[in-house]
């Protein structure tokens, strides 16, 4: 079996993932609403099923599938129906999304209808193509869960937040104390946190974004002297 996947680089993603937003959810409210939009906007069937994955496929390291008419998501039923894995389930919504934008062709051509189907298909996979795959549909998940034109502003304004904070703090003798370095991640951390929560990701999620735009670096943060 062939497999024929293309590089895409981070911009290409970006204007995919920008063109589903403008099409599916042009309010831009954060935090955004996946499933409403896999759900009842695209008409994607959302399927939760017990033991997705047998214990002893060790291979397949994943939470959900699609389909290859990308009719319908099986996802891991744990997951998604367990509040505490609120996010994960966000994420990998939008994940399979990214399989659907990016990868139609590919998994249109593959045929495969049951979990045993995508388990035999996932084993014939190259691992640097399986792992194209994931990289392209983890980019687009960030970039719809997370995306730019929400994120600078969001950052600045928790930045503003900081800034203030340290004013308070600067003439007290533990904040003398404090190097510069550490003051900076700290601060950070505490962005990270309060922007995962507002966008509905996990840390990892946020932190990745705000690596890939490069935020740390635009807006530095100096303590006040």
């Amino acid at each position: 079996m062939k497999f024929k996947v293309q590089w895409l680089d981070n911009s290409f993603i970006e204007q995919k993932a920008k063109e589903f937003l403008d099409r599916w959810d042009p309010s831009g409210e954060i935090p955004i609403d996946i499933e409403y939009i896999v759900d009842v906007e695209i008409g994607v069937h959302i399927v939760p099923t017990a033991d997705l994955f047998p214990d002893e496929v060790d291979e397949v390291n994943t939470d959900a599938l699609t389909s290859s008419d990308l009719s319908t998501i099986y996802v891991d039923e744990e997951m998604a129906l367990n509040p505490r894995n609120e996010n994960r389930y966000r994420f990998t919504l939008a994940h399979e999304m990214g399989h659907r934008v990016l990868h139609s062709e590919l998994f249109k051509s593959l045929r495969f209808d049951t979990v045993d189907d995508y388990i035999r298909f996932h084993k014939q996979m190259p691992e640097y193509i399986r792992y194209l795959l994931e990289m392209q549909a983890n980019e687009f998940a960030g970039r719809i869960l997370v995306p730019t034109e929400e994120l600078i502003p969001a950052v600045e304004t928790q930045i503003e937040v900081f800034r203030k904070k340290m004013q308070e703090w600067q003439n007290t003798p533990q904040w003398e104390k404090l190097p510069e370095e550490r003051v900076r991640e700290y601060a950070w951390d505490r962005i990270v946190e309060r922007l995962a929560s507002r966008f509905e990701v996990s840390r990892q999620v946020m932190e990745i974004r705000i690596l890939k735009e490069g935020l740390r670096q635009k807006y530095p943060i100096k303590p006040p002297k």
